[in-house]
């Protein structure tokens, strides 16, 4: 499933809504996180760690647990392993069912998605370890993309 499908619903856990989902990411480790806004007037994200998904209509309905280590990955920049910009992170590929990220889909740009298609690179290679992050960025692909699938 398409992790972009997640965002505006309403999460649910327990029998209780928890609030709307407003952007996902993961833990390092790979592990499914959603941040919430609890409130309409709520600027606050909360990061919470997923296992167990199901959705239904508009909502989604989770086992949740606080998560403090979890990063939003949508809209990050990815580089290579020579530094050089493999793309944004458009889409994540996910297991609902384990709660896990098990790929990214990344995007060049409009021309080389129409030309080419975008890449899809398993998670693990978008996180190299001990690498530090400036801005915006994830840390580089451990790997570079020669032979990575397209989408």
């Amino acid at each position: 499933m398409q992790a972009t499908r997640l965002v505006d619903r309403i999460l649910n856990d327990s029998g209780r809504s928890l609030g709307r989902i407003v952007d996902v990411g993961c833990a390092r480790d790979g592990t499914l996180a959603v941040a919430i806004r609890r409130g309409r007037l709520s600027r606050t994200r909360e990061w919470l760690g997923v296992k167990d998904m199901s959705l239904q209509g508009a909502f989604a309905t989770a086992v949740t647990t606080p998560l403090r280590l979890a990063q939003g990955l949508l809209g990050r920049l990815v580089r290579d392993g020579e530094g050089q910009p493999a793309g944004h992170i458009v889409d994540l590929i996910l297991e609902l069912a384990k709660g896990r990220v098990t790929w990214v889909v990344l995007s060049q740009g409009l021309w080389p998605d129409l030309v080419q298609g975008r890449s899809v690179v398993p998670l693990a290679e978008v996180f190299a370890p001990g690498v530090p992050t400036h801005g915006d960025e994830v840390p580089p692909l451990r790997l570079t993309l020669h032979g990575a699938g397209r989408h």
